[in-house]
């Protein structure tokens, strides 16, 4: 996923035509989001000397932390911009952007009429700088500086002709010119640390953002970036230890929303009839209505600042590389933009050159140096929640969201000389028990084909499923507000699970301690001991089950413990389990109620969801056969049958179908003892199980991992 709302990671203003105020007190200011603290942001002024001359350094610091999919993020910017106050003069812009352990730099020096711009990590060589003519009257816009907000606040009035101002802006990021237009909307009272100030308000409409500057004193006191539910406001000094003591806030979850239809698989899904409101974010505020329409997607509705509203039918388009053109790709019939490198889309890099000459080489045709890369980068480039969408990074990280994997894939195809484009929008995932979330995919161009859409995520090439919904191009976000299947194509092929029967008789002893022994290639590796015993739940009869876990795989040591209440027909009625995996601590809690559950995931990670979940859904977890001994306990069992069930798993948050198919009575041997048992496969998760003929769960078997009970 790419241009993550992190917090308010959003272009930000200097005005290069305004001066700098003499040395001042520090300015602080908060940043919440949702009305939850996340960071703090200072800024100064300092009058120094260089050279003989009298310049002013104005720096800044921002320091917000979130978690994303329950994976931390701090993110801390900070900056320094010299100029000759009297001239109103930019010479030197300094940013370093650390998120987690990655470090980014961007440096910019200034003369009139151009500036010349290096962007590098940590470690590399600055390279060549980037030149790029600076318009008169044109601002610089770094990212993440409240004190350029300050600047560019300040001089907006000046500009501003009938309660307009139409702004030029450098941004050092995408080492390019932009126009930006704020519209004076009215006047307003705030008060700020207790002082009733009044302010002009100013709007953004494009970025949604909306200012406070005070009447007098011409200062910036708060603004709000409503698309991203953040706020930033002048605070005191008192608010970097808040900031600090305050826990961080999910940031991306919202941008997946839960679907009305679980699908099977969605990679067979070719025709998806979807009715969506959604709002777009970063430059997919740029889509017009028209650029929702492609060869493989139509809209019928409309877009106002950026609120997508409507009908989409998207259809799968294959293609088998049919008249593909040879290499390299001629101009004409596609924008030239789509050949060169870009911010994140480094495809002038020389690891990312390398790379993709070695690939392509002796490539039949374009079409087929493209299914070299993509499948490389899908192969290559394991997922995990990504710092920085950075292609460069992706390749020598070799891991990353879908950022990642989808600009290393423009990068390494630009490199090779054939069109490609980032595309974005949501996509249905199994994440949120079955959600459509924010995502990113690669269109190529292909001659007499026109585009044609891949996904090096999730490995499709050639046809990608109609479950792709594209909304933007380039580094845009979407936020879906709601969305409703109307139709698809083809049907589940799945079976609906049918509410369980009525309780079965236990074949577990109450207050009885059992063991499960787990054994990976004949060598034991540890135990999970569970006991159960009845309770009463909301006045109900249920059970209560107790289990601790203890593995040792190679250097790898996994502890766990978990209680699991449910009803005698083994619905579940709560779940809470404490892990510790290799020294990282978490919590997972669930309750249940009719047709949901809702999920909290706590400790190194932050996340609390509400997932609708189909009636009748029982719950397992990984390396808790205290689950599957409940679950298996309240099955029927007759060799040949096939029972389709539904199940919520708190670990990813998902809702999975399986298929339990039912073999024949075999009779297995158990630490020298002989049962017999029904053999029973579940293909959707790689694993075996053995059921005796009471019901009770003896072995399970996935790759070379068994684990058996031994009283």
């Amino acid at each position: 996923m790419i241009n993550l709302p992190r917090a308010v990671l959003v272009a930000l203003l200097l005005s290069s035509t305004c001066g700098f105020a003499a040395a001042s007190d520090r300015v602080y200011y908060s940043v919440t989001m949702n009305e939850k603290l996340i960071g703090y942001a200072f800024v100064e002024t300092t009058p120094v000397k260089k050279d003989g001359q009298d310049l002013t350094v104005l720096r800044s610091l921002t320091s917000i932390k979130v978690t994303m999919l329950g994976k931390p993020h701090t993110i801390v910017v900070e900056s320094q911009t010299l100029m000759k106050p009297a001239a109103g003069q930019l010479m030197e812009y300094r940013s370093t952007i650390k998120t987690n352990d990655v470090k980014q730099h961007i440096d910019c020096e200034f003369s009139p009429g151009v500036v010349r711009t290096w962007s590098y990590n940590e470690g590399d060589k600055k390279g060549s700088p980037v030149e790029t003519s600076l318009p008169e009257g044109a601002l610089l816009l770094g990212g993440n500086n409240f004190g350029h907000w300050r600047q560019f606040t300040g001089a907006a009035p000046g500009r501003a002709k009938n309660g307009k101002a139409s702004i030029p802006a450098f941004i050092p990021d995408a080492k390019a010119i932009e126009s930006f237009e704020l519209t004076r909307t009215g006047s307003e009272n705030l008060t700020v640390l207790g002082v009733l100030r009044p302010c002009s308000v100013w709007r953004h409409a494009k970025t949604g953002m909306t200012f406070w500057l005070d009447s007098k004193a011409n200062e910036l006191v708060r603004f709000d970036i409503a698309f991203e539910q953040v706020t930033v406001a002048l605070a005191d000094e008192n608010i970097v230890k808040q900031a600090e003591k305050s826990r961080a806030e999910e940031v991306l979850s919202r941008h997946f929303l839960q679907s009305n239809v679980a699908f099977d698989n969605y990679r067979t899904v070719t025709l998806v009839r979807a009715e969506l409101d959604a709002q777009l974010i970063g430059t997919g505020l740029e889509s017009s209505p028209s650029a929702l329409t492609t060869p493989m997607q139509k809209f019928e509705g409309k877009i106002d600042e950026g609120r997508v509203k409507g009908i989409l039918t998207v259809r799968s388009q294959p293609y088998d590389g049919k008249d593909s053109p040879r290499l390299p790709i001629q101009a004409g019939g596609h924008p030239a933009s789509a050949t060169r490198p870009e911010l994140y889309i480094e495809s002038d890099d020389p690891a990312i050159v390398a790379r993709s000459a070695e690939l392509a080489k002796g490539a039949a045709n374009s079409w087929d140096a493209v299914l070299r890369i993509a499948r490389w980068v899908h192969a290559n480039v394991s997922y995990t929640i990504g710092d920085t969408p950075s292609a460069r990074l992706a390749l020598e990280k070799r891991s990353g969201d879908c950022g990642p994997h989808a600009t290393l894939t423009v990068a390494l195809l630009r490199a090779a000389g054939i069109p490609a484009r980032l595309v974005g929008g949501l996509m249905y995932a199994s994440t949120f028990g079955g959600s459509f979330g924010q995502h990113a995919w690669v269109e190529v161009y292909q001659g007499p084909a026109g585009w044609v859409a891949l996904d090096p995520t999730t490995g499709e090439y050639g046809k990608i499923s109609a479950t792709h919904i594209r909304l933007f191009e380039g580094l845009g976000g979407v936020i879906p507000r709601s969305i409703n299947v109307l139709a698809y194509e083809p049907p589940n092929q799945t079976p609906q699970a049918s509410p369980p029967k009525a309780a079965k008789a236990l074949p577990w002893k109450l207050k009885h301690n059992y063991t499960y022994r787990f054994r990976q290639n004949d060598k034991d590796i540890g135990t999970e001991v569970f006991a159960l015993d009845a309770v009463d739940r909301d006045g109900k009869p249920a059970y209560e089950f107790k289990c601790d876990l203890n593995l040792k795989i190679a250097a790898l040591v996994i502890e766990g413990k978990g209680v699991m209440v449910v009803g005698p027909n083994g619905l579940p009625k709560s779940f809470h389990r404490e892990m510790n995996t290799g020294g990282t601590k978490y919590t997972l809690d669930c309750t249940f109620r009719d047709g949901a559950v809702d999920a909290k995931l706590s400790g190194v990670k932050e996340l609390q969801k509400e997932i609708k979940i189909p009636a009748g859904a029982y719950c397992f977890d990984n390396n808790m056969m205290t689950s599957w001994a409940m679950i298996c306990s309240q099955l029927d069992y007759a060799t040949g049958m096939d029972l389709n069930l539904s199940f919520y798993h708190p670990s990813s948050m998902q809702i999975i179908p399986i298929t339990v198919k039912t073999g024949p009575v075999e009779p297995i041997v158990i630490d020298d003892k002989k049962v017999e048992c029904y053999k029973c496969d579940m293909p959707a998760i790689s694993n075996t199980i053995w059921v005796t003929r009471d019901r009770k769960l003896v072995r399970a078997k996935q790759a070379n991992v068994v684990i058996e009970l031994v009283e």
